[in-house]
């Protein structure tokens, strides 16, 4: 009986581990593909059909979102995300899921984790550049418009309704 959950869990430890590698060759294939902005290393365009989403000090951008009147939100956006290192957060609740793929309470863990990532470049965003409502729509937007999963979160309606219910409270 204990040599059936080993192998259960080694199976599944197997097949984690080939959707974690799955994504990182997806962010590789997205980053050799994509062009560098001229002005900004860090800054990569792209014309996958994708969402804009940062991976450690870089930034990809869609085509869409480069050239849209939203690009200074969603720059800011990610940018707050390669300041403050979520990339390595982002890959951490990846391992807690890979390892304990079995655990629904570490996937619960793990999104909410990431979920907090948002609030904290969320509120970012609005206190730098002090526009909230245009700041909303457009996440509204981008999410509506999402890509494939990468190694972020997708939001559903409920997380975004949480996004903009968070962005809307006052500071206590």
């Amino acid at each position: 009986l204990l040599n059936t959950f080993a192998w259960i869990w080694i199976i599944g430890l197997a097949f984690m581990i080939l959707r974690l590698l799955i994504s990182f060759y997806n962010v590789n294939n997205i980053l050799k593909l994509s062009t560098p902005e001229l002005q900004d290393k860090n800054l990569r365009i792209t014309h996958a059909k994708v969402q804009s989403f940062s991976f450690f000090k870089t930034i990809v951008l869609s085509e869409q979102h480069y050239r849209s009147k939203a690009m200074k939100y969603i720059l800011a956006h990610e940018q707050v995300h390669t300041d403050q290192f979520h990339s390595i957060d982002v890959f951490c609740m990846e391992l807690i899921k890979t390892l304990q793929w079995f655990n629904p309470l570490a996937w619960l863990f793990a999104d909410e984790a990431i979920q907090n990532l948002e609030y904290l470049a969320d509120q970012k965003v609005i206190h730098s550049l002090n526009n909230p409502e245009d700041y909303q729509l457009t996440i509204v937007q981008f999410a509506q418009n999402s890509g494939s999963k990468l190694l972020h979160l997708e939001f559903s309606k409920s997380n975004l309704k949480n996004r903009i219910i968070m962005m809307n409270q006052s500071k206590r």
